[in-house]
């Protein structure tokens, strides 16, 4: 069999050997399929890849120590995070709601773990503290006075920021006290 003369036009280096052999008439087509089908048949499959050697099993360890380690420093950023947005909302709260102490000429004496401290406020406010309407709730090393509805809204977001709230006392009297008309103070100066 004589191969066909090519010399004119130069076969591109790209074409597969089994391209080229189909271009020179010198395999059927068929032919060409049927091999290709039997070279992806014979193909082994499966293969199972060694073990890891111990380098890889180190690598892969400290990976993992690494993630993990990742995980919770963004657990404590998220814990951080929520914490700051729940300040920033007790601040806010406080802010919107103290009650102006101004001309305040009673030291309303409290405690504050075993500590003994005073603010400065009217006769109307000393008498909402003690009847539980008022709450005393610190922000920043400061003692404000909030409505009692405000500083529970403030202790459901960070516990301990309510200083001092009374229980609401009821305001009905009995007939029949012998003492109902003598006021007996809470607030006993010390």
């Amino acid at each position: 069999m004589r191969l066909p003369d090519t010399r004119g036009t130069p076969e591109p280096m790209s074409q597969s050997l089994q391209d080229q052999l189909l271009k020179a008439g010198l395999i059927s087509k068929d032919r060409a399929n049927k091999a290709k089908k039997e070279k992806h048949q014979n193909r082994p499959k499966g293969k199972k890849a060694p073990p890891p050697s111990e380098s890889q099993r180190l690598a892969r360890e400290a990976a993992e120590r690494d993630a993990a380690r990742a995980r919770q420093i963004n657990l404590q950023r998220a814990a951080d995070g929520r914490k700051r947005d729940l300040a920033a909302q007790v601040d806010q709260l406080i802010g919107e709601h103290k009650l102006d102490r101004k001309g305040g000429e009673i030291a309303y004496k409290f405690t504050q773990g075993a500590a003994i401290r005073q603010i400065m406020v009217t006769q109307a406010l000393q008498e909402k503290i003690v009847s539980g309407q008022l709450a005393i709730v610190s922000l920043n090393d400061r003692y404000e006075l909030v409505p009692q509805q405000v500083a529970e809204r403030i202790e459901e977001r960070v516990a301990g920021t309510v200083i001092l709230l009374n229980p609401r006392q009821a305001q009905a009297t009995d007939a029949e006290d012998p003492y109902a008309d003598y006021k007996v103070p809470d607030d006993l100066m010390w």
